[in-house]
């Protein structure tokens, strides 16, 4: 669920938190569940502290969840040639 958890990890991520944003992330996961979004701040956060394996493992998660076709096309952007890229700062898994 895209909650108000999700919006203050994605608030950290944009000032450089990395670590405490995932950790925010990975609350919302143990909340949340299977619940597709919790998927792409995993993988955000994963990315953001170099873990490439977990980003691309969560965003692949994400990509299967969604039911609507706009959040299945965002979900897929998280995937797209193998890398993890999201507002302010992009991180390419390639690089």
């Amino acid at each position: 669920m895209i909650t108000p958890k999700c919006r203050y990890g994605r608030q950290l991520l944009n000032a450089n938190q990395n670590r405490e944003a995932l950790e925010v992330f990975e609350q919302n996961a143990k909340r949340f569940g299977e619940a597709w979004p919790t998927h792409v701040g995993l993988a955000r956060g994963y990315a953001a502290t170099g873990d490439k394996a977990q980003a691309l493992e969560h965003a692949k998660k994400a990509l299967v969840r969604p039911r609507m076709p706009s959040s299945r096309r965002s979900a897929s952007n998280l995937v797209k040639l193998g890398a993890i890229s999201f507002c302010h700062g992009f991180l390419n898994l390639l690089g």
